[in-house]
């Protein structure tokens, strides 16, 4: 059986130093799909880079994390929505209501 992690961010600097060992472990594992969610147009060019580092394995969402939302997210949102139109991207992800965080 395969499985899939759909929300992980891995392309976050947490994972730095351990980022491909993590991968390589789930692989292991059977986990052979990682959907990552972006946070904010700060992490953009970061989950790109992880995703052409592992094609076959990482599935971008393009998206805005409520806890990021802030007072230029018009700008934010149009970022994003120009990453859209212009990358490759399987789905919006982090759009939701997140009242864990506020």
């Amino acid at each position: 059986m395969e499985y899939i992690d759909t929300h992980c961010h891995l392309f976050l600097p947490e994972f730095d130093k351990d980022r491909d060992e993590v991968i390589q472990r789930g692989l292991i594992s059977n986990v052979k799909k990682f959907v990552l969610p972006n946070v904010d147009t700060s992490t953009i060019d970061d989950l790109i880079s992880l995703v052409k580092a592992y094609p076959a394995h990482c599935y971008p969402l393009a998206g805005l994390h409520p806890s990021s939302v802030e007072e230029d997210y018009e700008s934010e949102i149009q970022e994003i929505k120009t990453r859209l139109e212009n990358g490759k991207f399987y789905g919006i992800g982090e759009i939701g209501l997140d009242f864990y965080w506020d």
